[in-house]
């Protein structure tokens, strides 16, 4: 399967106060948090993209990544994923791994997993996405090429949720419980707390 890979860097972290992704890894790291995000997802796929607000994140910052800035900086993945999909020449992927660039504990094994089970699926699922507590990762998946028409046509219409779209899409399921994956591979940092227990308890298990 030929799949490519979009990372999603265009938040305005508000809870955080200050600019999330650009958080160093862990004290001692020289990597940020996106730039983690986007190096564990170049090691999976064919090329990425990192979707963010003009201005953000400059062209080049990323040596393995292209930057597609958002026109429609700060409304939302859905509109962030519509924008990108239009931006890729999908006659050339099958799919693409979609994540947010907030995952500081990401590891390939998630999105290893992700691939083969778009790959192995049996029923020609729309995709694949990573279940959480209970509930479902729409920024933690692989889609097939064929949702982004999904994702413009939700826009085009007036739509600015995107569970709502992929409530409407058929999508399998990995579950990170029933994987027994330890908790920040899959688990987003939102605010000062969410980062405080990354650094002081997540990165020890990753």
């Amino acid at each position: 399967m030929r799949i490519g890979g979009i990372v999603l860097a265009g938040g305005q972290s508000r809870r955080m106060g200050v600019d999330k992704l650009r958080l160093p890894r862990h004290p001692d790291a020289t990597t940020t948090v996106l730039q983690h995000v986007v190096q564990v997802v170049s090691a999976v796929v064919d090329d990425v993209y990192v979707v963010t607000a003009p201005g953000t994140f400059p062209e080049g910052l990323f040596p393995c990544a292209h930057i597609l800035h958002d026109p429609h900086a700060h409304r939302g993945p859905l509109f962030a994923l519509a924008h990108a999909w239009s931006q890729v020449d999908w006659t050339v992927r099958d799919a693409c791994l979609v994540c947010a660039g907030d995952l500081p504990g990401l590891q390939r094994q998630v999105l290893d997993e992700l691939k083969a089970a778009l790959e192995q699926d049996a029923i020609a699922a729309d995709g694949v996405v990573v279940r959480r507590d209970g509930r479902l990762q729409p920024l933690l998946a692989a889609y097939r090429s064929a949702v982004g028409q999904a994702w413009r046509s939700a826009v085009q219409h007036g739509e600015t949720r995107l569970m709502r779209v992929v409530a409407d899409l058929t999508c399998a399921v990995v579950d990170a419980d029933e994987a027994q994956w330890p908790a920040w591979w899959t688990r987003p940092i939102h605010t000062p707390e969410d980062y405080e227990a990354w650094l002081s308890d997540g990165r020890s298990g990753v």
